[in-house]
């Protein structure tokens, strides 16, 4: 990518290239078979609805902020991934700022993150929409999964909550097609619900985006010119800026973005080798049996008669072969008892724990954020109550001077009225 580039931005938001020519953005007709009666404070689109596919962030997935001219920090913002610029140079206020990631300052790396981001841009925008939102107000509205489209400026009220209801399905996604700004007031809120994650949330912005003071938001933004984030601003997901001009840059006030709930777990190593080993085979000869059967007794002698021969003694049987002795298997030395081990390949999955969006990694980091904005809300408090001091004292101060005024009026009038010769002219 050459920094004498300039990209485009087409003015409702479609898709550009980096030569500054509108990318050909097919505008399919929306059907007028489904009427659907919405009220002015909830949204919720069928789940029938045509479903919507997440762009591919490809390398520049890693990243927190990218802008292509310039990032830009004051006060103790925490990156929870990469920052990178390009084809810009400029990274400033790291630190005080936090970089829980790499950064990537006109690298390669930037420089190929900036072009997948442009290419997930260009998708997100030729999604076909499933509804055209009936109001740039988002303020109060459900909305399910789907493709949702504004041809001018969105925004969010002060104190206002978005709900995205991923209606029981893990893998919903939601797309927000906006032609010209995104806008979020102070202390504002998107919520998601029943499934929907942070990572299958997108935001294309046809110009920049501003998310204000202590805002909480969703979502990866690919804003075709910059971002900008007020002070105590929380994002669970990415700022990628500058997908339409080199000029697009970045700008935090002590904010959170951690694009590490989008992680997913990872296969672990090779399993250990399989164990090996030979017992020793048993030996031993059963001794032999022995044995002779007992003579008979000779008969005694008769008178004209001859004794019988006594029985034949039995022969004694031969002893069984006796049974082979085994020595125990050797459990130790090259010919013990074959191991088993974990199976060869067996994948180890490490488990990565998802951190609560909008929750800074480490309670140390959600401490020094709350401190953070406990300590603005009271800057805050302290300047509006001398202002409103200043307020008081200018009052009495004008008050006393038209007391003043009328005491010396009053003087006046009693004066001509005392010496009406000498003020003949005087008209009080």
């Amino acid at each position: 990518m050459s920094s004498s580039r300039c990209r485009t931005r087409a003015p409702d938001g479609a898709p550009v290239t980096r030569s500054g020519r509108l990318a050909g953005l097919s505008k399919k007709k929306v059907g007028v078979g489904l009427v659907s009666i919405l009220s002015m404070t909830a949204l919720a689109i069928p789940t029938s609805a045509l479903a919507a596919t997440a762009p591919d962030l490809g390398t520049a997935a890693p990243f927190g902020v990218l802008g292509a001219a310039s990032v830009t920090n004051t006060d103790t913002t925490i990156v929870g991934g990469d920052v990178g610029v390009y084809p810009g140079t400029s990274i400033t206020g790291f630190p005080p700022g936090i970089i829980l990631g790499t950064e990537h300052d006109a690298d390669a790396v930037a420089g190929q993150g900036e072009v997948d981001a442009l290419t997930a841009y260009n998708q997100a925008a030729g999604e076909a929409p499933t509804e055209v939102l009936p109001s740039n107000d988002l303020t109060g509205l459900t909305l399910a999964p789907g493709v949702y489209k504004n041809a001018s400026d969105v925004m969010l009220d002060t104190n206002g909550t978005l709900t995205l209801d991923g209606q029981g399905d893990p893998d919903s996604v939601f797309i927000f097609q906006i032609g010209s700004t995104l806008t979020t007031g102070s202390d504002s809120s998107i919520s998601y619900i029943n499934g929907a994650s942070p990572c299958n949330v997108f935001w294309q912005v046809g110009s920049s985006a501003t998310l204000g003071t202590g805002s909480n938001f969703v979502g990866t933004i690919l804003a075709n010119t910059s971002i900008s984030l007020d002070d105590s601003v929380t994002v669970a997901g990415r700022l990628l800026a500058g997908e339409g001009t080199s000029s697009g840059a970045v700008t935090l006030i002590g904010d959170t973005i951690s694009p590490s709930v989008c992680t997913t777990p990872t296969t672990g190593g090779t399993g250990g080798s399989t164990g090996t080993g030979t017992g020793t085979t048993g030996t031993g000869t059963g001794g032999t049996g022995t044995g002779t059967g007992t003579t008979g007794t000779t008969g005694g002698t008769g008178t004209g008669s001859t004794g019988g021969s006594g029985t034949s003694g039995t022969t004694g049987g031969t002893g069984g072969t006796g049974t082979p002795v085994t020595t125990p298997p050797v459990t130790t030395g090259p010919t013990g008892t074959p191991v088993t081990p974990t199976p060869v390949g067996t994948p180890v999955t490490t488990p990565v724990t998802t951190p609560t969006p909008g929750t800074p990694a480490g309670s140390k980091k959600a401490t020094t954020a709350k401190q953070r904005k406990a300590r603005l809300a009271k800057q805050r408090k302290a300047k509006a109550a001398k202002a409103r001091k200043a307020k008081a004292a200018k009052a009495r101060k004008a008050k006393a001077a038209k007391a003043r005024k009328a005491r010396i009026a009053k003087r006046a009038h009693h004066h001509v009225a005392q010496h009406p010769k000498h003020h003949a002219g005087f008209t009080g």
